[in-house]
């Protein structure tokens, strides 16, 4: 048993410095991963109902898992500012990623989507990158998008790590239906909001656009540059996404918490509110072996709204 807790301690090492790009993880975790394999297999022929027990509770949680995938959480945020003087309603999603393979795509889930943000009254809508796994999927990710209703103050987007599959029809696409998408640039919404975003953390090369006085928000993928963010910046607000609030997690514990703090909630570092979302979509493993699952990370479209004081 000791043995199987410190192969288990080296497997989640290993998972957290593979995704900070640390190589010798990378080469590790094949192996490690197969040690662990080997010793619950012996585990399992002393204890034969443990892997038994094990089975059942993980096919209950894909059950769990595939049916919570389409139940959208609706989530409110209320901010308060003196730099306001109008009040805005924004709504923000991310993380989209419907499409499983080169050949499918979750329609369904985006439908419902679709759905719910036209429902919703606003002011400006926000995207927080990952459109796409896909290249050939970005025709029919842009054709369902543009049945979302643009509000009177616009769209906004970033870019994700994703979607640099084919980074420039991407945004080539975002332009076609109106959508401004803001790599280390920003938007004026009005005299008293700005909106600003910075391309991605891991494919682009980020950087924070000079900003003014006004209410500024920050559109950043990866809710890890907020390290890069000096602590004398205007930011007010800064969205992010990228980590699907870990999207399956089984045994209660958010995986994703390995590899960033950032990974999903509401933290306050160097005067910012930074908010992180779950995201709308996403699957647990793609290709042959992917599924539309969301245990313990449920799909969320968040409404943010902006008061002066």
């Amino acid at each position: 048993m000791i043995v199987l807790i410190i192969l288990m301690i080296l497997t989640a090492i290993c998972v957290y410095f593979f995704f900070k790009k640390v190589e010798i993880a990378r080469k590790l975790l094949p192996f490690i991963g197969f040690l662990l394999a080997v010793k619950v297999i012996f585990l399992s022929i002393e204890y034969p109902l443990v892997p038994l027990v094990l089975i059942v509770y993980l096919l209950t949680t894909v059950l769990i898992g595939k049916k919570k995938y389409y139940k959208l959480d609706y989530k409110e945020l209320d901010f308060k500012s003196p730099k306001l003087k109008n009040d805005y309603k924004i709504v923000f999603i991310a993380d989209f990623q419907y499409d499983i393979t080169s050949t499918k795509m979750n329609y369904k889930a985006f439908d419902n989507l679709i759905e719910k943000v036209n429902s919703i009254d606003k002011d400006i809508i926000v995207l927080g990158g990952d459109y796409i796994n896909y290249s050939e999927h970005i025709d029919n990710f842009f054709q369902m998008l543009s049945k979302i209703n643009i509000p009177e103050k616009g769209m906004y987007a970033v870019i994700g790590n994703h979607d640099y599959v084919d980074y420039d029809l991407v945004v080539k696409k975002f332009k076609d239906i109106n959508v401004v998408v803001l790599e280390n640039d920003k938007a004026n919404i009005c005299s008293d909001l700005v909106i600003s975003g910075v391309e991605d953390e891991w494919f682009g090369k980020p950087k924070l656009p000079t900003l003014g006085e006004e209410y500024n928000i920050l559109l950043a993928h990866n809710p890890d540059f907020i390290k890069k963010i000096p602590t004398d910046n205007n930011v007010d607000m800064m969205l992010s996404g990228h980590y699907h609030g870990g999207q399956f997690n089984p045994f209660l514990i958010r995986i994703s918490r390995m590899v960033s703090k950032y990974s999903y909630g509401h933290f306050y570092e160097k005067d910012i509110e930074l908010f992180v979302t779950s995201g709308v979509g996403g699957t647990f493993l793609r290709g042959p072996l992917g599924q539309y699952i969301r245990l313990f990370a449920p799909p969320e479209v968040t409404v943010i709204y902006l008061e002066g004081e």
